[in-house]
């Protein structure tokens, strides 16, 4: 009778110790499983940090009207181009060596770096003046002015006369075919040393206290050679020019004064000061929560596709729109910046240059191809002062995302990659 207990025992125990080593084995899995996604997704899609450039490599001033201005990437990645607070362009590595110092013959406003290494400066709302003569100009100086709209910089700091006068001519020759003044241009799309795609911000009047637009806005595309392709109306373009991203709800002055007569959607924003108390508390226009319209242009094929921008995911993000910056990948893929609706400014202490003010709540959203919303790809924070947001992130050629991280050892670069 006690051996057949014993058995029973036994057995019960084999059973639970089976049992329990079952479990554990399948509990050990669903670790190992949740470990190797986490592992996945931060090799997919981590920040990656590439390098820091110190404050004092580019003398930033930490005053208001004065600092990076601008942020740019070289087509394969392996440049960094930053303007300084005098001006000047420099150029660093990817290991944050500073390659080469450009002295800026005029000032760098609306800019863009082509994948020559030359860059071109946009006036946004005016021409722009020669803040110098570089060496041996002074007799192209006299043919072309010191004053244009547009300038190309080689990358030796020399006026590339010809590309100068080339974008000049095209631009001057659309706006007398078009009979248009006033223009201001928000945004350099691309800039592949041939063509020049620029966003155009037109004037505005109010006619029974409604907008009413003069002229129409959109993406002007100009060629080197004096003439001009096409305006858009489009919200993005890629790098080298080879796809526009066209809103097909735009075309023609008479759809945009419509769209602009219904109004925006606003939603509240806060933003909160260093302390954490509430200083702002305002409205914002918010992207529309139905989908929208689009046509993904190739013009070089005269190909295009239509799909729809769904961006009812944004909306639970509480996500606000953010004027210009769009930007296009060579898969067709669009990253929009926006702003958060809660943000906060802090403060970055800078060893022997006081601190520097800056604001979280900066998002960059990404969305597919087919016009499905992928997900937020980076969140930045900006300096208060002397900085265009879309300026402080860029996309290489490959499709990877570059934005500035600002600490008090200097401003580091990091990439998002797929």
């Amino acid at each position: 009778m006690n051996h057949r207990v014993e058995q029973s025992v036994h057995r019960r125990s084999a059973l639970l110790r089976n049992y329990v080593l079952r479990k554990s084995t399948l509990v050990w899995v669903l670790l190992l499983a949740i470990a190797f996604t986490g592992l996945w997704y931060r090799l997919r899609y981590e920040d990656t940090y590439i390098s820091r450039i110190p404050y004092s490599a580019f003398e930033l001033a930490i005053k208001e009207g004065a600092g990076i201005g601008l942020f740019a990437v070289s087509a394969d990645g392996q440049k960094f181009y930053f303007r300084d607070a005098s001006g000047n362009l420099l150029v660093f590595d990817r290991q944050g060596k500073r390659v080469v110092e450009i002295p800026m013959p005029v000032p760098l406003d609306c800019a863009e770096v082509a994948p020559d290494g030359s860059i071109v400066t946009v006036g946004s709302c005016q021409d722009l003046r020669l803040r110098f003569r570089p060496n041996n100009s002074d007799a192209m100086i006299e043919e072309i002015g010191d004053e244009q709209r547009i300038w190309v910089i080689r990358s030796d700091g020399t006026i590339d006369k010809a590309r100068t006068e080339g974008f000049n001519r095209a631009l001057g020759e659309f706006l007398d075919k078009h009979a248009r003044s006033g223009d201001c241009f928000v945004q350099v799309a691309f800039f592949t040393g041939t063509q020049l795609g620029l966003q155009i911000s037109a004037p505005v009047s109010l006619k029974d206290g409604k907008p009413v637009l003069k002229q129409e806005m959109g993406l002007l595309v100009l060629r080197d050679d004096g003439r001009f392709e096409r305006l858009y109306y489009a919200w993005a373009a890629s790098g080298d020019g080879r796809l526009i991203l066209e809103d097909t709800r735009l075309i023609g002055l008479e759809a945009q004064n419509e769209w602009m007569s219904k109004g925006f959607s606003w939603t509240e924003y806060v933003i909160l000061d260093r302390s954490g108390k509430e200083s702002v508390r305002s409205d914002a226009p918010a992207y529309p929560k139905e989908s929208v319209r689009m046509r993904l242009i190739q013009p070089t094929q005269k190909a295009s596709k239509d799909l729809s921008l769904q961006f009812q995911d944004l909306h639970k993000e509480r996500i606000i729109l953010v004027e210009g910056g769009a930007r296009l990948d060579a898969q067709g893929r669009l990253y929009l910046p926006g702003m958060t609706t809660r943000r906060q400014i802090h403060s970055v202490p800078i060893l022997g240059r006081g601190r520097l003010p800056i604001q979280d709540g900066y998002v960059i959203a990404r969305f597919t191809s087919e016009g499905q919303f992928d997900r937020i790809v980076a969140r930045l924070k900006m300096p208060i002062d002397g900085c265009r947001p879309h300026q402080m992130w860029d996309i290489d050629a490959a499709g990877t995302l570059y934005y500035l991280e600002f600490g008090p050892k200097g401003v580091g670069i990091r990439s998002v990659k797929d």
